[in-house]
């Protein structure tokens, strides 16, 4: 299950790792990650992405999606 990213304090957002959220549409993450909107908005309701309701719309955080995305082992990394 993918990890939530925490909301930052102060001093996280002072820090060189602290990355603010890029907000983009269901349509946008879901063309960024090559997936259907359906799936976006199933991993949402599954909890294993937050989804942030901006009046009508619904947006996911890119960063986030990077975070959810995970490598592939190759077989040099087995070593």
């Amino acid at each position: 299950m993918a990890t939530r990213v925490a909301i930052p304090n102060r001093q996280d957002r002072r820090s060189a790792t602290y990355s603010p959220k890029r907000y983009a549409s269901l349509q946008a993450g879901s063309d960024y990650l090559d997936v259907t909107v359906k799936s976006l908005r199933n991993w949402i309701a599954q909890g294993r992405i937050t989804g942030y309701r901006v009046g009508r719309h619904i947006k996911v955080d890119l960063n986030e999606l990077d975070a959810f995305a995970e490598p592939i082992p190759t077989a040099g990394d087995a070593a």
